[in-house]
């Protein structure tokens, strides 16, 4: 709870980046992005995510945090 999450798309750019959010209640947090005319889906693709989730007022780099690579399939 109250976790700050951050995601991008890897490549960058290649959907709408959103705000980093802090988590709810319950632990969770929704995000809605869109592609840009960068996206390239094909007939089985997928778009890889870069997700960061943080402690509030601790440093980017050195803070306690934790860092994943999401893969999304794409149908």
């Amino acid at each position: 709870m109250g976790a700050l999450v951050f995601v991008v798309a890897i490549p960058f750019g290649s959907t709408s980046t959103p705000a980093e959010t802090a988590t709810g209640s319950d632990g969770w947090v929704t995000f809605r992005m869109r592609p840009t005319r960068l996206v390239r889906f094909g007939h089985r693709g997928s778009i890889v995510m870069f997700v960061r989730a943080r402690r509030p007022g601790d440093p980017l780099l050195a803070g306690v945090s934790t860092r994943r690579l999401v893969n999304l399939s794409v149908r």
